[in-house]
């Protein structure tokens, strides 16, 4: 079967069962029966690079922390006007075609990290700061890109004609237009901190040489810049780290001013986040070792040793690879 025969598009997920021959002293795969696979018997997540928590978890995280936070009924109308229209590419949108969150769900994710920067230096400059406005730039400082990038299943990005033309800055105080618009609220009353909501927008890249509309001129566009490239640099930090071996350097990264990062050997301290519990789910019981997650406020899985119910013999250990790559832990079984 040539590949123009190949009866599925780009990007399905199938079933197959394949024969293993020989072949010229080689192994041959001969494909004996496909099938396109339901919506039930996988997650994309484990097919493709998409944000290590759930986009529903994430989703949720960022509304009720607007509902919480957010005083300003106006901002808080806004930012649900947007995220339920949108809901849909939110889920699945990337931040970004290339640099930083370029993943599936990476939208949320980056947004979902901000978030908590954004609260955590709240408390520390909260004098100078006003609170509902901050957090109402950071949670809508990237809508913008809803429109300015097209994302496939798989988290790919591309820009979009408009996109390209016009940029998600832009975009975004137009998206700001139109929820007013849906809410009623382009009048004398409003417009002041609806000017002021869409500084943030407009000056978040820091200096027009990156792309923003206007520089900073507000307390709260001022830290949502430095929130922004945190997050953004970090993420680059941790992807170029991943698979790095430790006392070595990477090559030159250049989201980060073409700079080499150092992966040094530390010694991580989880004592006090370790928890172990006993289950049985009438089919298997064993032991789980898990460590908590600060920013879900969940417990991830590292570790499940098992044995059939009614037994003692051991029968699998369970290790959650994607979990202990990311605390640190290597887990040896000796």
């Amino acid at each position: 079967m040539s590949v123009e025969e190949f009866p599925f598009d780009k990007n399905t997920v199938i079933i197959g069962e394949f024969s293993v021959g020989e072949y010229n002293g080689q192994k041959d795969f001969t494909l004996d029966m496909y099938r396109e696979a339901l919506e039930s018997e996988y997650r994309m997540e484990d097919f493709i690079n998409a944000a290590p928590y759930s986009p529903q978890k994430m989703y949720e995280y960022i509304l009720q922390i607007a509902d919480q936070t957010v005083l300003d009924d106006d901002y808080l109308a806004i930012i649900h006007n947007i995220y339920e229209k949108y809901k849909e590419q939110i889920f699945i949108w990337s931040a970004a075609k290339a640099v930083h969150h370029n993943i599936r769900s990476g939208f949320l994710y980056h947004t979902f990290r901000m978030v908590q920067s954004g609260i955590a230096l709240g408390k520390v400059y909260g004098q100078a700061l006003n609170h509902s406005l901050l957090l109402t730039g950071i949670i809508l400082h990237d809508v913008g890109k809803l429109k300015e990038l097209y994302t496939d299943p798989t988290g790919n990005a591309d820009y979009t004609p408009e996109g390209s033309l016009l940029g998600h800055l832009l975009i975004g105080c137009e998206m700001i237009d139109e929820a007013c618009n849906k809410l009623d609220l382009q009048n004398d009353e409003n417009k002041d901190k609806i000017l002021l909501l869409k500084h943030l927008l407009a000056s978040h890249h820091g200096k027009q040489e990156y792309g923003a509309i206007t520089v900073p001129q507000l307390p709260e566009a001022i830290m949502l810049n430095r929130i922004d490239m945190i997050d953004a640099e970090m993420y680059q930090c941790e992807h170029a780290l991943e698979d790095q071996s430790n006392g070595t350097f990477t090559d030159r990264i250049f989201g980060l001013n073409n700079t080499r990062l150092s992966k040094l050997k530390k010694k991580i301290n989880h004592k006090d986040m370790i928890e172990a519990w006993n289950y049985d789910s009438g089919v298997f019981k064993g032991q789980s070792i898990g460590i908590h997650n600060s920013a879900t406020g969940e417990i991830d899985k590292l570790l499940s040793v098992e044995c059939f119910h009614g037994g003692e013999e051991v029968k699998r250990i369970v290790i959650n690879k994607e979990a202990t790559k990311k605390h640190g832990f290597t887990i040896i079984i000796d």
